[in-house]
């Protein structure tokens, strides 16, 4: 692996990852990958995942998937959280519906998914696949020396705070199918108009010392993205949603 380069773009609101694999054979294939929570859409993430034969033609698999069997490495002594309720999937798309065990908290995640070469809508050959807590497609592709193949996956969530369980799968297909219809690009930049207002109105200005004016911006980031104001009855988490530990 060479020149791998990870950033996360605070101003706008998404991450990216460039890396380029150079195999035994000296085959050298680019990977670049774009994803993002949107800040508009509280349901919708998109991510975009290209590669690019640099000097070879090859066969790719993409393999979109939902996994509900996640478990936290540190605490309640390896017991999953997680019982699987229903799960289903067509050639481009799937859902999973999971609910907690404890208290019964439904959870539905739905995927929708597109692949294009050049800019070119392509249809490979797609095999599916599913096991307990576990549903994903994988396609198979031919990508030519230096054409770009990109997958589009598209996934929303819905939950049974705000939606009645009755109703979970059909928000989410509907959400998940506007998504798809809206494109990825769409989706990103209504995200990013989104980000610059926010920093109008919490920005934090550092004259003198650029690593304490990385470091606001980077905690301030972290909360607007941990807690968006608009649920009175929630609140910033202590390490947002991505700590174990108090």
């Amino acid at each position: 692996i060479k020149d791998f380069k990870r950033t996360l773009n605070m101003k706008h609101g998404y991450l990216t990852r460039k890396f380029t694999v150079i195999d035994s054979s000296e085959r050298a294939t680019e990977v670049e990958v774009k994803r993002f929570l949107s800040i508009v859409n509280k349901e919708i993430a998109a991510i975009s995942y290209s590669v690019t034969p640099l000097n070879h033609d090859a066969c790719i698999t993409f393999t979109p998937y939902l996994d509900g069997d996640i478990s936290n490495e540190d605490s309640n002594y390896n017991e999953k959280f997680w019982i699987e309720v229903e799960k289903g999937e067509n050639s481009f798309s799937s859902y999973l519906t999971m609910k907690t065990k404890k208290l019964d908290f439904y959870v539905t995640t739905a995927m929708r998914f597109n692949i294009l070469q050049d800019g070119n809508p392509v249809n490979g050959q797609v095999e599916k696949l599913a096991k307990e807590k576990y549903i994903a497609n994988r396609i198979f592709l031919t990508a030519f020396k230096g054409k770009c193949t990109t997958l589009y996956k598209y996934i929303s969530v819905t939950n049974s705070r705000y939606f009645d369980n009755n109703d979970l799968l059909k928000n989410a297909l509907s959400l998940v199918g506007t998504a798809y219809i809206t494109g990825f690009d769409a989706l990103l930049k209504a995200h990013c108009d989104a980000w610059e207002n926010h920093w109008r109105e919490s920005d934090i200005i550092i004259e003198g010392d650029v690593a304490a004016q990385q470091g606001i911006r980077f905690n301030i980031f972290q909360l607007n993205q941990t807690y968006t104001g608009e649920d009175p009855a929630l609140n910033i988490g202590p390490k947002g949603f991505t700590g174990e530990k108090y």
